[in-house]
């Protein structure tokens, strides 16, 4: 299963052999390895550092679920569920970074874009019988290949960590940026991201009810993204 925790591990862990050029890297400075150096080579230099928003996804228990469907049925389910968020992302212009087991990681040029984009995942998740949870945020990540690193993947990913089943999250950052778009958000409050300096505001995100028209509230004081909070 691909968690925020798992994913955070990982990004950590691909460049533990240079903790001082990690931490650097972490912090937003460029570093250069000294020539000669096993770093200092194409590859490390052609490193590039964009604005991205980064959506974590991943399905809510989904231990119990596979455990209680065996094998080949939650094969079959994790399927359909990929299907479902590989639709999405391309339809919203998304970019699946990698997924592991039942979780996604994923970047999209425009905010709104990305928000939307997890609403229609949650909602047409649901018909499978499961619940996901995501969350976003949008700074800059370094791009290395096809993967992404940064503090912003990490501040994304402990975002997601704190939804529950069937819930949207994100950043302040990505509710001030999406003032204007139409997008409605409930107030989470002011949350501490593990291993994340400073305190965040984290808002859910509300979902318009197909069928019905109306907006699924998720608690909280309502808040729209009509201009910065």
């Amino acid at each position: 299963m691909l968690t925020a925790t798992t994913l955070v591990q990982g990004v950590t862990e691909d460049h533990s052999s240079d903790n001082q050029n990690t931490a650097a890297r972490t912090a937003g400075a460029q570093v250069f390895p000294r020539e000669g150096s096993p770093r200092c080579h194409p590859a490390w230099l052609s490193v590039d550092r964009v604005l991205a928003t980064v959506l974590f996804t991943d399905i809510v228990g989904s231990t119990e679920i596979a455990a209680a469907l065996g094998d080949r049925r939650w094969r079959y389910l994790l399927e359909a569920h990929h299907a479902i968020v590989r639709r999405n992302l391309t339809h919203f212009r998304g970019r699946e970074v990698k997924t592991t087991g039942d979780g996604f990681l994923a970047t999209f040029d425009v905010p709104a874009r990305g928000v939307r984009c997890a609403c229609a995942i949650v909602d047409e998740i649901r018909p499978l019988g499961i619940e996901i949870r995501a969350g976003l945020h949008t700074g800059e990540c370094e791009i290395i290949g096809d993967d992404v690193n940064g503090i912003a993947v990490h501040t994304g990913a402990r975002v997601a960590a704190l939804a529950g089943s069937g819930e949207i999250l994100v950043s302040g950052t990505v509710k001030d940026l999406v003032a204007g778009s139409g997008l409605r958000f409930s107030d989470r409050g002011i949350q501490n991201l593990k291993g994340i300096p400073g305190e965040w505001r984290i808002f859910a995100a509300q979902r318009e009810e197909r069928d019905a028209g109306l907006l699924l509230e998720v608690g909280g004081a309502d808040t729209d993204a009509q201009g910065p909070s």
